[in-house]
């Protein structure tokens, strides 16, 4: 849980945040300007670039007591004042983080995700954020897939 961790921890080490910014409140805090955020239930995107979606939705069934479609967001920032790293795996939805933790942790969608986010010139950037989309049934990802990368400065 985030709320255990202090700023002072946070500025020496790399961090993981695992669950939308609701529940780490740290990272609502964090003094990086990105491109995606968690806000009202949904993803939305801040600077959306040419044929990319402003918002990013889940999907339900009629009787929304089953997740069909959800989408999470991978961010990679850089540490306080340059120490460490973050990474935040977070979504709307807890089947979205899960997808986004199985999307880091398992190495075909690791590879996937390492292939897209590459430069011209085959460069990791330091900093990005993804978004990917989960399909589920009976709340396990069945289907996922990367929708958009962006660099971070």
């Amino acid at each position: 849980m985030s709320s255990a961790l202090s700023w002072e921890e946070i500025g020496k080490h790399n961090v993981i945040f695992v669950g939308p910014p609701k529940f780490n409140l740290q990272a609502k805090d964090l003094p990086v300007q990105q491109d995606f955020v968690i806000e009202h239930g949904r993803i939305t995107n801040l600077r959306p670039r040419n044929g990319e979606p402003k918002t990013f939705v889940e999907t339900w069934t009629p009787d929304r007591t089953n997740l069909i479609e959800s989408h999470a967001l991978i961010t990679r920032l850089p540490g306080l004042h340059g120490a460490g790293r973050i990474l935040m795996l977070a979504s709307t939805t807890t089947e979205g983080t899960r997808a986004a933790v199985e999307y880091v942790t398992r190495p075909d969608y690791a590879a996937r995700l390492v292939a897209s986010v590459r430069g011209a010139k085959g460069e990791l950037p330091k900093y990005f954020q993804a978004v990917i989309r989960a399909k589920f049934k009976a709340q396990t990802p069945i289907q996922v897939e990367l929708v958009v990368v962006h660099t971070l400065q």
